[in-house]
């Protein structure tokens, strides 16, 4: 059963063990999401399925399996890809010392090397893990130097 006109929130991992372990949690957090969301929400799991339908005045319906999943674009607290509000504006940098937001390059309005909204990030985790599955068909460790993964997503940029 799809939820047409509801919107979408993803909880993170420590979020959902909350709604399960404790009833007052769970009531809190549902009043949080009816006050977010004045139209009611379908909470979703990590995995991006619906166990839980929040109305607008609080009150919470458990969803029963098959859970629903649901697309990651759909989901409405989703993070933003722009690189001046991605989350790895304060990823650790080696070079300068500190968060992404305090390197040069940063203010090329660019994403960390290692971020997963780089639109190249997909295919070089992709050529990494391929490579990953050779050596380990040879009998060699699957490892590789630590700057493989940087120099693929970087020629794959062009």
């Amino acid at each position: 059963m799809t939820y047409v006109g509801y919107p979408l929130h993803r909880l993170n991992t420590g979020h959902v063990s909350a709604w399960l372990i404790s009833k007052a949690l769970r009531r809190e957090m549902a009043s949080f999401l009816a006050k977010t969301y004045r139209t009611g929400v379908v909470v979703l799991s990590p995995s991006l399925r619906a166990f839980a339908l929040v109305a607008p005045n609080g009150s919470i319906t458990e969803l029963p399996p098959p859970h629903q999943a649901y697309p990651f674009h759909a989901i409405a607290n989703k993070p933003s890809v722009k690189a001046g509000e991605c989350a790895c504006r304060e990823f650790w940098t080696p070079e300068c010392e500190g968060p992404w937001k305090l390197h040069p390059d940063a203010d090329k309005d660019v994403h960390h090397p290692h971020c997963q909204s780089r639109p190249v990030s997909a295919l070089a985790w992709n050529f990494a893990k391929k490579s990953a599955e050779a050596r380990v068909a040879e009998n060699r460790s699957p490892q590789t130097r630590p700057d493989e993964w940087t120099k693929t997503a970087k020629e794959l940029e062009g």
